[in-house]
């Protein structure tokens, strides 16, 4: 019996399928919707890896823009970090999410300690919601 193995990979607004079968891959690139995205994963069983690139990212309300871009997150979705963690300890079962280019706080923009300070709270979020769903993992680089 052979197996077939896959990665679902989201990349701005676009869901890309790699599959694997005996040496031979086969890439597919189409929209992403969140009903799509669904169908995919329930049928094909496969790891959802999403990239978020943090650059020129300078306030809560820009993250939370760019989870709500990206993801695919319900329509009630309350642009908060109580509402994110909700998601992703609800829905987030599979989930890879690496966000890049994130700030080092040592770089962070003194005139927005702010931000710096919720991103923390934010990446803290993030450790908790992976300790509380085995499937979900999430990086930051």
């Amino acid at each position: 019996v052979k197996e077939m193995v896959g990665v679902l990979f989201f990349v701005s607004g676009s869901y890309i399928v790699k599959m694997e079968q005996s040496g031979t891959q086969r890439t597919t690139t189409r929209p992403l919707n969140s009903s799509t995205s669904r169908e995919i994963i329930k049928e094909k069983r496969m790891e959802q890896v999403f990239y978020l690139d943090l650059k020129g990212i300078e306030s809560k309300e820009d993250l939370h823009m760019l989870l709500a871009r990206e993801l695919p997150l319900p329509e009630y979705y309350g642009a908060n970090m109580d509402a994110f963690y909700d998601v992703l300890t609800e829905q987030g079962d599979g989930w890879n999410l690496v966000f890049y280019n994130t700030p080092k706080e040592r770089q962070a923009d003194p005139d927005n300690q702010e931000f710096s300070t919720y991103l923390s709270k934010f990446q803290s979020m993030c450790q908790d919601a992976c300790d509380e769903l085995e499937g979900l993992k999430i990086r930051f680089f």
